[in-house]
């Protein structure tokens, strides 16, 4: 699996996951819930981590974490 946490200018701004559709398709979506804390986000990756060992997470620090995020499942 894959993750990718997304920052502006150093602050967590989202976390999203490539998941399989029902049409066979992937793509990127955020959790179900908002993780508000540290804790709750800490949480999350645990539990992937023991759902998935071979989880992939990167973390990108970009200019405008929203907009990035709204296209990169414009390209697939």
């Amino acid at each position: 699996a894959i993750a990718v946490i997304l920052a502006e200018r150093g602050v967590r701004a989202s976390f999203l996951e490539r998941l399989l559709q029902p049409d066979g398709s992937y793509s990127w979506q955020a959790p179900s819930r908002p993780l508000e804390t540290d804790a709750e986000f800490q949480a999350l990756l645990d539990r992937r981590r023991k759902y998935d060992p071979d989880l992939w997470i990167l973390e990108l620090d970009v200019a405008s974490a929203e907009r990035f995020a709204a296209e990169m499942n414009a390209v697939g």
